[in-house]
């Protein structure tokens, strides 16, 4: 890298903003090797913020967001199309926000937070944390989070978070605890205690919160995930799967709860797939869309979710209003491959998947996770509670198999 040190040497001192004055005593052949500078310097300049672009985004990865926070602001004015540099900034901002004791400018600052947020999606980031804090982020910085009905445990969750966001791990990790102990229901507090131990790579200990975290609310993935996280930090990865397996089927239609096991699955060279089922039948409001290759296995299939929407979810649902269900789906598949079957048909590609599902049993699995849609995604929690061993056995043996 090569830096210069020093730049001011090349201005008089009469020019303090970073201007050249040039005096009464120079000669054009004493301005040569200047320009030359001047020209040398201009051509460095890329590489000069390449180098503060990358400082800047090493920072954020050792969760120094306090010190990214000026480099990205600076980063962010000299090329505001720098998606990854609005998204970092975005987030730097919201950490930042946390570090400020007036409420007003806490507020303020989320706003702004967002709006680089903003500015990252429009420029194409694809981040399912972006997603996430889109959503949750108010225009206007939206109001400040309260994590406990106990006002004892909620001030000193908002005095760890102040420490956490400015580093202050120690310190951070004292106040979660005074929080925990006023309302051992603190799901948060458990889980950030494990990071404070996380981020000064104190595995075991960091692993002992994060199962704390599991215990108070076992429905909640992020304690699995970072639990996860540790584990592969600590070169524990076999340990590491489970963990993020039972998050992504805690809550396998979130944002984040499928970064566990693709980031798994990236380290260990597996690919993640569900398998590929192309029907070429829509139904929708009773109205068929058949596609000229549907055969007849097909059409059965579209009868049958017709009758479904027009009789069958009422006898079974009586007073309920319609919904695209697991159970419609299912009946209509299984309708298809009988029908196939009975009819000596040749199956297609999708139907000798969905046989090859039906058969292991997983049939209910794949619709649930691999074809989740409006109204059938209703129907997981109820699913996951009698059948969790098959939602398991569908992603090892199908979904880590890269669709089976």
């Amino acid at each position: 890298m090569i830096s210069l040190a020093s730049p001011n040497s090349l201005i008089s001192p009469e020019s303090e903003g970073g201007g050249v004055t040039v005096g009464k005593d120079f000669t054009d052949a004493a301005l040569v090797p200047l320009r030359m500078l001047l020209v040398l310097a201009m051509l460095l300049m890329p590489a000069l913020a390449q180098d503060k672009r990358q400082q800047a985004l090493e920072l954020c990865e050792q969760n120094r967001f306090v010190e990214a926070l000026p480099l990205l602001e600076e980063l962010a004015a000299q090329n505001p199309s720098d998606g990854q540099v609005q998204l970092k900034l975005g987030f730097c901002r919201l950490v930042q926000a946390n570090t400020l004791t007036d409420k007003a400018q806490r507020k303020a600052q989320r706003a702004r937070a967002r709006e680089a947020l903003v500015e990252a999606d429009r420029l194409g980031v694809r981040d399912s944390l972006l997603t996430a804090a889109l959503e949750s982020l108010a225009t206007d910085g939206g109001e400040e989070p309260v994590f406990s009905a106990n006002s004892k445990a909620d001030e000193a969750m908002q005095r760890a978070e102040t420490a956490f966001a400015a580093g202050r791990y120690a310190e951070a990790r004292a106040a979660y605890q005074e929080a925990i102990q006023v309302d051992p229901t603190l799901y948060e507090a458990a889980l950030y205690i494990g990071q404070t131990y996380r981020l000064e790579n104190a595995f075991s200990q960091a692993d002992e919160w994060y199962a704390r975290a599991v215990a108070i609310a076992p429905q909640r993935e992020a304690a699995y995930r970072y639990w996860g996280n540790s584990l592969m930090a600590s070169g524990k990865s076999e340990l590491a799967l489970p963990k993020y397996l039972e998050g992504y089927l805690c809550e396998p239609y979130g944002r984040l709860s499928r970064n566990g096991l693709i980031s798994w699955a990236k380290q260990h060279g597996v690919v993640l797939a569900h398998p590929r089922v192309d029907i070429p039948v829509e139904v929708r409001a009773s109205k068929l869309h058949v596609a000229p290759s549907a055969g007849p296995a097909w059409l059965a299939y579209a009868f049958e979710r017709s009758d479904w929407q027009s009789g069958k979810w009422a006898r079974y649902h009586p007073g309920q209003p319609y919904r695209h269900s697991l159970e419609e789906e299912a009946s209509a598949i299984r309708v298809a491959l009988n029908t196939a079957s009975e009819g000596n048909i040749t199956p297609d590609k999708a139907l000798l998947t969905l046989h090859k599902l039906n058969q292991a049993g997983l049939l209910e699995a794949f619709i649930l996770l691999g074809m989740a849609r409006e109204g059938i995604v209703e129907d997981y929690p109820a699913y996951r509670k009698e059948h969790r061993a098959e939602l398991e056995r569908y992603v090892r043996e199908v979904v880590l198999k890269g669709g089976g």
